[in-house]
């Protein structure tokens, strides 16, 4: 075979309907995956930006924890100061009524 009968060629018997169809098959191909790519891409884009909005919410939450949790240590020392306190007014009230306790029962023993 010469080189002529190898190469590639189109035969005369083909309709030009085919090779239009075949033409606007693959343009409808390449436009649906150009759509579908700028689709992806601004979904992607607006992924990106939720997830840098989480993390800025996140770390604010965070220091908002870490502020709670050193108001809630304040809040438990000053309770344990009060704590403390009225354990002390309680023994005193006690020994007040202890007192009253013995003057009356000396009072109503004479």
């Amino acid at each position: 075979m010469n080189d002529d009968q190898r190469a590639w060629h189109l035969d005369k018997r083909v309709p030009i309907g085919i090779i239009a169809a075949l033409i606007v098959q693959t343009l409808a191909l390449l436009y649906t995956e150009a759509a579908w790519r700028a689709e992806t891409g601004n979904r992607i884009n607006a992924l990106e930006i939720a997830v840098e909005d989480n993390v800025v919410l996140r770390r604010k939450q965070w220091d908002r924890i870490e502020l709670i949790e050193q108001q809630q240590k304040m809040l438990d020392s000053q309770l344990a100061g009060l704590d403390e306190r009225t354990r002390g007014i309680a023994r005193q009230t006690d020994r007040i009524l202890d007192i009253l306790l013995k003057q009356t029962q000396s009072q109503t023993g004479n």
